[in-house]
């Protein structure tokens, strides 16, 4: 009950921020507020209009935001396919997203992007493909000194783990 308020009170200030982003032509804001509704209801399991608000907030990010935030919604439109089981869709997604970041040297968008394909290959039954997505990202982290290098630690231990080998995880 109490993260259902917290969503129920995030989606009207989100939903208040839109209406001020639109009466003040604001459009990165109104971006910004459309990706956090889309969190919103990705939270809430309603992954089809999370889609529709990500699909939007990605839109105008293309037009008026930065490589990062081209890059984030990318990301959580992959993760929106992936719920979905359109795992060619997400793969694509993730892809690009990985594309971008690479290009922009955003690192921890790139560890992201491998941890996220890592996740789509160790739910296709693809361990030894996760395990080299998960790779990616954990050297990515180390080598940029990411302190989210544990997550790309835990998924590959899942990946371990799933194949058998708990000595290894």
């Amino acid at each position: 009950a109490v993260a259902a308020g917290a969503l129920d009170r995030a989606a009207a200030l989100l939903e208040e921020a839109s209406a001020t982003c639109v009466a003040v032509d604001d459009r990165l804001g109104l971006a910004q507020s459309l990706r956090g509704l889309g969190d919103v209801c990705y939270w809430r399991g309603e992954r089809s209009q999370a889609a529709v608000l990500y699909r939007e907030a990605h839109e105008l990010f293309q037009v008026v935001g930065k490589a990062g935030d081209v890059a984030q919604s990318l990301w959580s439109l992959g993760y929106v396919e992936l719920e979905r089981g359109e795992l060619d869709g997400a793969r694509e997604l993730f892809s690009q997203q990985r594309a971008l970041c690479r290009k922009v040297r955003d690192r921890l968008g790139e560890a992201n992007a491998d941890n996220a394909l890592g996740e789509l290959a160790r739910r296709s039954g693809k361990l030894d493909l996760a395990e080299q997505h998960y790779r990616a990202a954990l050297r990515i982290a180390t080598k940029s000194g990411l302190s989210r290098r544990w997550i790309f630690l835990l998924n590959l231990a899942h990946a371990r783990l799933a194949r058998g080998e708990a000595a290894g995880a």
